[in-house]
């Protein structure tokens, strides 16, 4: 805990979109140094337990803040999404992957690397 009652050991409710705003905003001023620490940072948070709210903030300002060879926080949300198969369950989850296109791609090509079918 910190000295405002904060447990510094526990993520932010937003940092999973913190991090891909920064990641956007270092791929936009070119500062690699910034954009390796925020996918670090994106990771680590993506670990934890999630909020599939902040998963879903997150994961489309990523799919509308980089390109498509830029596999950094794609390959995040990806694997994430896969390793959390359930939450395509909840309308809100299939609605944001009706969404953005790029997502639904990408999980087929990352199953299929997988060998999951």
């Amino acid at each position: 805990m910190d000295g405002y009652g904060t447990n510094v050991n526990e993520p932010a409710a937003d940092a999973l979109l913190t991090h891909a705003k920064i990641y956007a905003l270092a791929e936009k001023y070119l500062i690699s140094g910034l954009k390796a620490v925020a996918l670090r940072q994106f990771k680590a948070a993506a670990t934890v337990s999630l909020d599939i709210d902040d998963f879903l903030g997150a994961a489309l300002v990523v799919y509308e803040s980089t390109i498509e060879d830029d596999r950094g926080l794609r390959d995040v949300v990806v694997e994430t999404l896969c390793k959390h198969s359930e939450w395509l369950d909840e309308e809100k989850v299939r609605d944001v992957v009706k969404e953005l296109g790029a997502l639904t791609y990408d999980m087929v090509i990352y199953m299929r690397q997988k060998r999951m079918f």
